[in-house]
């Protein structure tokens, strides 16, 4: 594969309290920041979408979370931004073909520092993991190398979860 990579990302998510996964969780202001984020970047990877549609094979690929499809995760609203991610991927995939494919990942649990003194929450969280493991970054890296290299792909949001939503 040749030529550059670009990136944009942005994660913001914090440990909450049972109470704060509650609907009043939308109108908090950290609410509002996960909801605004989510928006932003997904503009500007559409904005620098339609800058590169003259690169041949150039492609975006999202980062969603498993939380958009099942609506559990660290909070409400970071639930409803990984679902509105996974629109974005489809619209934008619509919107930018032929030129730029457009891919999203939906990682389940990954082993990250945000998850320090919180491991036992996390496989909690996690559950009883068909493939009894929890991912790793790499792994989530792997998954995304494959959409980007697939080339016959565009529009598709692909769990990385290890069976975590079976």
């Amino acid at each position: 594969m040749n030529g550059t990579i670009d990136a944009t990302s942005a994660a913001m998510a914090r440990q909450v309290e049972d109470g704060q996964r509650r609907a009043e969780a939308l109108h908090d202001a950290a609410g509002d920041d996960q909801l605004d984020i989510g928006r932003q970047r997904g503009n500007q990877a559409a904005q620098r979408g339609g800058q590169e549609r003259q690169q041949d094979g150039a492609t975006i690929i999202n980062v969603g979370s498993i939380a958009g499809e099942t609506g559990h995760g660290s909070s409400i609203p970071y639930a409803v931004s990984k679902a509105a991610m996974h629109g974005l991927t489809k619209s934008l995939a619509r919107a930018l073909a032929p030129e730029i494919r457009v891919n999203g990942i939906m990682p389940g649990a990954v082993a990250t520092r945000w998850w320090a003194g919180h491991k036992d929450k996390m496989h909690q969280l996690a559950g009883d993991l068909p493939l009894a493991r929890i991912s790793t970054p790499d792994d989530i890296a792997e998954t995304v190398m494959l959409l980007i290299r697939s080339r016959s792909m565009t529009g598709q949001n692909i769990k990385a979860e290890n069976g975590q939503t079976l």
